[in-house]
């Protein structure tokens, strides 16, 4: 009697590359989405340095409407604020007068001290200021801008936003779209009247 051949076990070729093939895109995958990962927190951490830098300034903004203590035209009334006077004109870079104080910012989202490298600005903020209702209460609206691709900073934020010491904004936001985000917020300023 003769026995059939028992076929020789393991894998052939064919096998084994069909098998290196699914590896191969299983990993090639996973790589990607490391790098999607790697971007979307990159992302991430500059929209909330950039809120984080308009809620200061929105902040600020209110700290500055302390001074408005009677109804009326703040220029008049709050003679130590420093940017109720802009109501009514269009977006501005907000000057404080404090060096430490200033409408550019870091990547980490700290302010960038009047004297500093121009190099030195990755985000800038503007505010605007408009009556809601003449001589009581007054919208803010302040946005803050940054390039979309970290590397050269481009030419619009360190031109518009060196230092803080611009009386003029000329960014368009609408127009450089695709090269700068923005964060954008607005609070509502009333006067306060004055502690008995």
């Amino acid at each position: 009697m003769i026995r059939p051949t028992r076929r020789a076990e393991g894998f052939t070729l064919i096998e084994v590359m069909m098998a290196l093939a699914v590896l191969t895109v299983g990993a090639l995958g996973i790589m990607s989405l490391q790098g999607a990962s790697t971007r979307g927190n990159v992302s991430g951490r500059r929209i909330t340095a950039a809120t984080q830098r308009t809620n200061d300034w929105i902040e600020r903004a209110r700290r500055d409407a302390l001074y408005w203590t009677a109804p009326g035209d703040p220029v008049a009334t709050a003679a130590g604020s420093r940017y109720l006077g802009e109501v009514g004109g269009g977006w501005f870079v907000p000057q404080s007068g404090v060096p430490t104080e200033t409408a550019g910012a870091t990547w980490d989202g700290r302010d960038v001290p009047v004297g500093a490298a121009d190099g030195a600005v990755h985000y800038c903020t503007h505010m605007q200021l408009n009556w809601v209702i003449p001589n009581q209460s007054i919208r803010v609206d302040v946005r803050t801008y940054w390039p979309r691709e970290r590397g050269e900073t481009p030419e619009l934020v360190t031109d518009e936003c060196a230092l803080g010491v611009e009386d003029t904004v000329s960014v368009d936001l609408t127009s450089a779209a695709p090269d700068l985000s923005a964060v954008h917020a607005s609070t509502l300023l009333r006067w306060t009247p004055e502690a008995p």
